[in-house]
């Protein structure tokens, strides 16, 4: 809806509101043309209310307004106007009009402005609300006596409320200054129209001392002074100081006139209502008085008529001596006036004292700005030197003769002794106070009732008197009193205490404070306040430029300030600084472990009682003197030679371990991670730590290369697979083995029963996996009881921090604060703003927990070429597929090998193993109706988890495969993704421009078959060769990865070959090693009389899929490394 569609006469709030009412609320709509043009009518739901409305226009294209009604009975209302806009002229054309004979009417004219808030008047209740945005409220308040002196004043600050359907929001309340001319003044100020213009006429313009930006109207003895609070009080919106205290109208009250004595026994005529305690009476013609506690606004009834009333009050202040005199006239005159106290005054001498009051005073100056001034509200510092005689005080310079005390008609006199004052204003001089108007001069100009109080220039000077100045002033007799809004208020410290609990594991609280009167106060949020507001002064370069002797100022949350000596807090204030903490969660400071040398940095630098802290204390000496991280030997059950640095890794793992932490092994894909892990575990058992199995989480597709892994490397470990329809029978062998393996989708399956015992070790293996933290998976591996935790990935980061958090809160839950608390001072800084100092610190704060070795870290350690076996493990409907197809094949082979025999069999037989190589390396390539909707493919899910990894660390990758098809199954997931590669086929007709393209670096893989690029190519820009699906042939295996490892390539080639552990790929393999004639009769597709298979040979090759418990173990233990 537009209001443009609206024609003319509606006025702009109805159109406001009609716009406001949803087109759905308009139901129920007819057209139909008429002689003058077209009629509408409809039902408009508002608030709960149905409402049928009626309008009649002028044919478009410039509609005007010729009739319209409404149930609600207003005119041109807010309905009619919601019809309007709701709906259009009849579809149908419009008919020919029918001449008839002119029939005099009356012309309908809009009515004017105040034609319509006269008929509305009728209609609206006071408080009404529904349909307005905002509603106007009056604050009644009293302000203290104008500056000539006289009686307090009676002042209306007027408020925007905001109104939410049919109720006031007082929470959105605000000052509102009402505009000149009220014509033009939005409706919900023309409602009050009758109002606002008897304030403007019973008022004059005012303001609270010190705030010249709040309008107020103070009342004047104008006589619509009544009307205009008896008008308010009738609207329903005359509230008593707040805008949420409305006053309702209260019977009349008995009032009297009366004396009020003040502390020096003047009195003054007042007005009093004695029968109510608490009431307030406004100092008005005729008068009023609140009751505060009950919301009611009175009239005060008193025996005596108002002018005779408005003359008493104008009475000037009676002073004491004139008290006697002034009773006696009103006795004589006869006047029915209430007598004033009579007073007997008595003159003494009491001890004198100067008193220095601190406090702080608000005001509103108008400071420059180029050629002109704005406002602005400051809160300065302020003194005030008062003269105290036996407790009474009178400001400096007062012209009084001496404090007085009245008491119960006797009126005590204190004499003045002028040198003494004048001596202690001279020693505030001396000590540095001078006139905030002297202060000031030039920068603005203060009220008049702040410019003789007294201030120091600046906060450093009034930190040095609150330290020391005061002190020398008290000792001279001066009594220094603090006001609670003195806002340089300087605590004492009476102790400094510290607090480290490190009962978490992996992290320790730290908590440093102060005591202050009585109480400890921590200093971790006040300094990490104190950095936030001044980062500049904080710097690391200017913390150690402070000198120890230098004082830092800080705020406590009291508003109290504290002067921190730099020497002790210079420790702390770094910690903060270099782990950029300036927005700290509530609760103590939250530091790893390897931070406990800070500790012991604290413990000599803030000489403080250390709470609960032995155990850190010592701790962080051994780390404050630690030389690095001790090397260690390799465990003696370990079948392999580690590199210098795994070796490095080795003892990193040992070294978190030894400090109860927990940590990522980062290290890039090939450089074993998994030896390294293997490695820590035999030293865990071999020095009986490991009294507990370990348990290793790890995708599916990796659980048959960690069996063959710990097979081979360290066979001593006894090793329990969970995995398959039957591990649930083995979950009570736990404890009797070393090492458990289970998988993601399995980890909260079977969370109760793994949960059911304690581990010494819980590892995550590809540990991106638990990158989002609601999974079921990172769930569960954080409810997992061990003593020590780590996590294996190439990958800690891939698209977002949230990522990193998750695995942090598996490895230390709360090293990086919960998860709102983390995006609030980590990933919204980075992420959204690209914020340095955010990202420095919580790489200062992970740095400890994350050890990353690249490829070209380690080059030197590295051989020219490094073969890897990856093991990947069937699954599922893989499995059932492999299954389905072994039975069929060995079937047919058995029948051909009873009709043939063995020699004249080998075309059947390579054909069974064909298909069963098709089957483990990608269903896609079996030509069986069983193999069309096969989802698992081991082999494919390990190089989309491991390929973009790859490529991220900058290598370029080549994928040799024996199957052309297979390549271009590959191809649209490259492209999906977004990688660049290049393809040679027996059918690649730009040959030398697929090459020269890789070789350029325009793409990054290489998809290869064996027979177009085993030979023949030198593509020395590769670095990482995979062989997609094993060759049997060892010659031409080899051949395909020289196309990388040649004369020429200078980095390390690392070739992987993916096997299906347990299947006809992995015992060819066997068989490979143990009858290598053999399988090169096989692979080279001819059998003869010298290499002829045995029945048991078949039956291997044909056998079942094996479980991941037998797959990969070696016949007997052989000490092995890394293929190079």
């Amino acid at each position: 809806m537009k209001l443009s569609r609206l024609p003319p006469g509606f006025g702009l709030d109805t159109a406001a509101q009609g716009l406001a009412l949803r087109e759905g609320a308009v139901q129920n709509v007819s057209r139909e043309w008429t002689d003058a043009g077209w009629r509408a009518t409809g039902d408009v739901q508002d608030a709960g209310t149905t409402y049928h409305a009626s309008v009649e226009l002028t044919p478009p294209p410039d509609p005007q307004l010729r009739a319209s009604s409404c149930t609600c009975g207003r005119y041109r209302c807010r309905h009619v106007a919601a019809l309007v806009l709701a709906t259009d002229p009849p579809p149908t054309p419009r008919p020919a009009a029918i001449p008839a004979a002119p029939v005099p009417r009356a012309t309908e004219e809009a009515l004017d402005a105040r034609t319509q808030q006269w008929l509305a008047s009728f209609q609206e209740q006071p408080g009404q609300t529904r349909g307005r945005q905002f509603e106007l409220r009056y604050l009644l308040r009293l302000l203290p006596p104008a500056s000539g002196g006289g009686s307090r004043r009676v002042a209306i600050q007027v408020m925007r409320v905001p109104v939410r359907g049919d109720l006031p929001d007082l929470r959105g309340a605000e000052r509102y200054s009402v505009p000149r001319t009220l014509s033009t003044a939005p409706g919900f100020v023309r409602r009050d129209d009758r109002i606002l213009r008897l304030l403007e006429m019973a008022t004059a313009p005012a303001h609270e001392p010190g705030r010249y930006g709040e309008e107020l109207y103070a009342l004047t003895d104008h006589p619509a002074g009544d009307l205009l609070i008896d008008s308010l009080l009738g609207s329903g919106r005359l509230c008593w100081e707040r805008a949420d205290q409305p006053l309702r109208r209260g019977p009349e009250l008995a009032g009297e006139l009366a004396w009020a004595s003040d502390a020096r026994g003047a009195q003054t005529p007042t007005l009093i209502a004695p029968h109510v305690p608490g009431a307030v009476v406004l100092p008005v013609t005729p008068p009023w008085a609140v009751q505060p506690d009950i919301a009611e606004l009175s009239r005060l009834g008193v025996n005596a008529s108002p002018d005779q009333v408005a003359r008493f009050l104008s009475g000037p202040s009676l002073a004491p001596a004139q008290a006697t005199a002034l009773a006696h006239a009103i006795t004589a005159s006869g006047l029915n006036l209430p007598i004033p106290q009579t007073v007997q005054v008595r003159e003494e001498d009491l001890p004198y004292t100067p008193q220095l009051h601190l406090m702080g005073r608000t005001a509103t100056v108008y400071v420059r700005d180029g050629w002109a001034r704005r406002p602005e509200t400051r809160v300065f510092p302020a003194a005030e030197l008062r003269h105290a005689y036996g407790g009474l005080a009178v400001p400096d310079g007062a012209a009084s003769s001496g404090p007085t005390l009245y008491r119960d008609g006797v009126l005590t006199r204190v004499t003045r002794r002028p040198q003494q004052e004048r001596d202690a204003s001279r020693d505030l001089h001396l000590a540095g106070f001078q006139r905030l108007e002297d202060l000031y001069q030039g920068d603005f100009t203060l009220p008049g009732d702040l410019g003789d109080l007294l201030s120091l220039d600046g906060d450093d000077a009034w930190a040095d008197f609150m330290r020391e100045g005061r002190h020398a002033l008290e000792a001279q007799g001066f009594t220094v009193l603090l006001h609670p809004d003195f806002p340089l208020n300087f605590a004492q410290i009476t102790d400094w205490y510290g607090h480290a609990d490190d009962s978490a594991g992996g992290w320790f609280t730290l908590d440093l404070g102060i005591v202050v009167d009585g109480q400890q106060v921590s200093l971790i949020p006040v300094l990490a306040d104190l950095i936030a507001r001044q980062p500049e002064l904080f710097t690391p370069e200017a913390l150690q430029d402070l000198s120890d002797d230098e004082t830092i100022t800080a705020t406590l949350a009291d508003g109290r300030r504290v002067a921190l000596p730099a020497g002790r807090i210079r420790a702390i204030l770094s910690v903060l600084v270099e782990l950029n903490l300036r927005d700290l969660p509530p609760g103590p400071l939250k530091l790893p472990l390897l931070d406990a040398a800070r500790l012991a940095e604290l413990e000599g630098a803030v000489q403080a009682r250390w709470l609960g802290a032995e155990r850190l204390l010592d701790l962080g000496r051994r780390l404050r003197d630690f030389g690095g991280i001790d090397p260690v030997r390799p465990p003696q059950g370990l079948n392999a030679d580690l590199r210098p640095y795994q070796l490095q890794g080795l003892a990193w793992l040992q070294f978190l371990r030894q400090y109860d932490m927990g940590g990522i092994l980062a290290d890039d894909m090939g450089l074993g991670k998994t030896v390294q892990t293997l490695a820590h575990l035999l030293l865990e058992q071999e020095s009986g730590r490991a009294d507990r199995p370990s348990l290793v989480v790890a995708p599916t597709s990796v659980i048959g290369n960690w069996q063959s892994e710990a097979a081979k490397f360290a066979p001593s470990l006894r090793v329990l697979t969970l995995h398959g329809k039957d591990r649930r029978a083995s979950f009570e062998r736990i404890p009797q083995h070393d090492l458990i393996l289970t998988t993601y989708p399995l980890l909260p399956r079977d969370l109760e029963d793994l949960a059911a015992f304690a581990y010494h070790l819980v590892i995550l293996d590809e540990a991106q996996n638990i990158k989002n933290s609601k999974t079921a998976a990172a769930k569960a591996a954080g409810a997992l009881d061990a003593r020590y935790r780590l996590a294996l990935t190439g990958t800690p980061l891939e698209n977002h921090l949230g990522e990193l958090w998750s695995q942090f809160n598996f490895l230390a839950p709360g090293l990086l604060h919960d998860e709102r608390t983390f995006r609030e001072l980590y990933r919204t800084p980075i992420e959204k703003r690209g914020d340095p100092a955010r990202r420095t610190a919580l790489a200062a704060r992970v740095r400890p927990f994350i050890l990353r070795r690249e490829k070209r870290d380690v080059a030197r350690e590295l051989p020219p070429k490094t073969e890897i076996p990856v093991r990947v493990t069937l699954d599922g409907d893989q499995r059932d597929l492999y299954e389905t197809v072994r039975v069929t094949m060995q079937g047919r082979v058995q029948e051909e090998l009873r009709a043939r025999g063995l020699a004249r069999s080998t075309i059947a037989i390579l054909d069974a193993l064909l298909k069963l190589r098709q089957a483990v390396t990608d269903p896609r390539l079996v030509k069986l109706d069983a193999a069309a909707g096969v989802q698992g493919n081991a082999k494919f899910d390990w190089l989309q988890g491991n390929l973009p990894q790859m490529l991220e660390e900058g290598r370029r990758v080549l994928i040799f495969s024996s199957f052309a098809t297979l390549l271009g199954h590959l191809e649209p997931w490259l492209k999906a993704e977004g990688i660049p590669y290049s393809m040679l086929t027996g059918q690649t007709q730009d040959r030398q421009e697929q090459i020269d393209a890789f070789q350029a670096g325009r793409t990054h893989v290489f998809l290869i078959t064996l027979k177009a690029g085993g030979v023949g190519l030198n593509l020395t820009a590769a670095d990482t060769v995979i062989h997609y699906d094993p060759w049997w042939n060892p010659a031409a295996e080899d051949q395909a990865t020289d196309r990388a490892y040649r004369i020429g390539q200078d980095k390390p080639v690392f070739v992987y070959k993916l096997i299906a552990a347990g299947s006809v790929e992995e015992r060819i393999l066997d068989l490979q090693g143990r009858k290598a004639n053999l399988a090169r009769a096989v692979l080279d597709g001819g059998l003869s009389d010298a290499t002829q298979l045995t029945a048991a040979d078949l039956d291997r090759l044909f056998a079942p899929l094996e479980d991941e418990e037998d797959a990969g173990a070696p016949s007997a233990p052989a000490r092995a490394e890394l293929r190079s």
